[in-house]
């Protein structure tokens, strides 16, 4: 005879009094101590994939593709229902800080995920993880075939796919040179009474300014090309992890359903020029590309020094922001740093940290904010010992931040973005969130506006303009739409 099992619901135990000998919280932690120790985790073995996603494939890579991912949705949601209904405003407090911290180790593991993903080798003979991202003189990162806003010749591009054609990636275009690089950040920070350029220039030790592009994958290009003829603000739906269909908009007067299966996504890059003193085996790089440079056109080889990418993917609340970079570019010596940073002098003693110095051929003096959080460093130092082992450039770039939408406790904490401020120290450098004490400040422009909430404090101002020539709200991206123009020589 079959002993009988009685299942009572863990949100019923809450609910029907102390009188139950039920600790919801020490109930928590055991959860989630079993999935982080479970065989087959990703917290303690990052490698680990599975057949429904072929890592590091991009934009199909999604969080809840992963059990681990899967697995930690499912705790939330069902540890919400449990949250709204304590009483105990300090119980409910610490099951809050739990979850939103377990919340945070996954999210961080998405972030190596994504930035891998993006920069796999789309001509790597064996399509797996690690192994397509071993340094390869035929490299091109997935991120490559995506386009800038500046594009306009029709003969680089696949037409279904609005992405660079092969012919384009095997013959080299997909480096960035020309009108999409640029050295002045996209930010409005200063007065036009400074007499400084959009967010000013950022200039390295060795007095040469970064350049910076940004990009974006088909897709984005497709919805935001709809929401410019439509003369409509966009709100890009979410990528799917399955084939339900997602409420979005459809580009008509009336909004509707569409399927939208694969993700938006976005990606900023920072590169400095590479001189006879780096190493130019740990840069990720594009080589031989001209350049203006002090006034006179050159070639040269950039190295990539920081990378943002964004992704609107199922069950997140909005975009999620990851955010590198490479790990020589502050002085940070517990963190793999030499004594000679690209954006720091650790020497000196009168420098500012983290104002733009008057003088445009001066370096900045760039320091880190915020400490990069503990869990973070790591999970930086297993991954980057993976790659190591792989021979991948990659081993020399780190996780900075991942900032999102808590999915935790929506009724509760409405829409938190976690964290509140994550900054990238060279694609946000004089991006301040007070004024900085200095001595020497009468050598430095000081910012007239200041932004304490990182990407998404900054993103949510961003707007477009559509066809009648009206400002519209862009969901959070910069990108601007194509105008793509025929070849003459195809000209009908």
């Amino acid at each position: 005879m079959k002993a009988l099992r009685l299942v009572v619901p863990l949100l019923f135990l809450v609910t029907i009094g102390k009188s139950w000998a039920f600790d919801p919280l020490a109930t928590l932690k055991l959860e989630i101590n079993e999935q982080i120790q479970a065989k087959n985790s990703r917290f303690l073995n990052y490698e680990i994939t599975n057949s429904e996603a072929k890592f590091p494939e991009v934009p199909n890579q999604f969080i809840c593709t992963f059990d681990n991912g899967n697995n930690i949705y499912e705790i939330i949601s069902e540890n919400n229902k449990i949250i709204e209904n304590i009483t105990d405003k300090q119980l409910q407090r610490e099951m809050i800080n739990e979850l939103r911290s377990f919340e945070q180790k996954m999210m961080h593991i998405a972030a190596w995920d994504l930035f891998l993903a993006a920069n796999n080798n789309v001509k790597a003979r064996k399509q797996s993880f690690p192994s397509s991202l071993t340094s390869d003189s035929a490299y091109i990162p997935k991120w490559g075939a995506w386009l800038h806003d500046t594009e306009t010749s029709a003969n680089l591009i696949d037409n279904e796919t609005l992405e660079l054609n092969s012919k384009s990636l095997d013959t080299g275009k997909w480096q960035c040179e020309g009108d999409c690089l640029q050295t002045t950040l996209n930010l409005d920070i200063f007065l036009p009474s400074q007499g400084i350029k959009g967010g000013g220039e950022l200039i390295d030790q060795m007095g040469n300014p970064v350049f910076y592009e940004s990009r974006a994958n088909g897709l984005l290009f497709k919805q935001l090309g709809e929401g410019y003829e439509a003369n409509l603000p966009m709100f890009f739906p979410l990528g799917q992890c399955t084939t339900n269909i997602d409420i979005g908009i459809t580009f008509t007067k009336d909004p509707g359903k569409r399927q939208n299966i694969l993700p938006v996504v976005t990606t900023k890059l920072a590169w400095r020029v590479l001189t006879d003193e780096d190493d130019q085996n740990q840069f990720f790089k594009m080589e031989n590309v001209s350049i203006n440079l002090k006034g006179h056109k050159t070639t040269v080889n950039l190295g990539l020094v920081a990378m943002h990418v964004a992704i609107k993917e199922q069950r997140q609340r909005s975009w999620r922001w990851v955010t590198f970079e490479h790990v020589n570019n502050l002085y940070e010596p517990e963190q793999g740093s030499s004594d000679k940073p690209f954006f720091n002098n650790p020497a000196c003693k009168d420098c500012c940290n983290n104002l733009l110095p008057k003088k445009s051929s001066t370096p900045a003096q760039i320091t880190r904010l915020h400490p990069i959080p503990e869990g973070i460093q790591t999970l930086n130092k297993q991954l980057q010992s993976i790659l190591k082992n792989n021979n991948s450039v990659f081993q020399y770039y780190k996780l900075v931040e991942t900032q999102y939408t808590s999915l935790v406790a929506p009724n509760t904490d409405f829409l938190k973005t976690t964290p509140m401020d994550a900054r990238n120290s060279v694609i946000e450098p004089f991006l301040l969130p007070k004024i900085q004490s200095c001595q020497n400040k009468t050598s430095y422009v000081t910012p007239a506006n200041f932004f304490d909430s990182g990407c998404m404090g900054c993103h949510k101002f961003a707007k477009f303009k559509t066809k009648n020539g009206k400002p519209a709200n862009a969901d959070f991206t910069f990108i601007t739409p194509l105008h793509i123009e025929k070849e003459k020589n195809n000209e009908q």
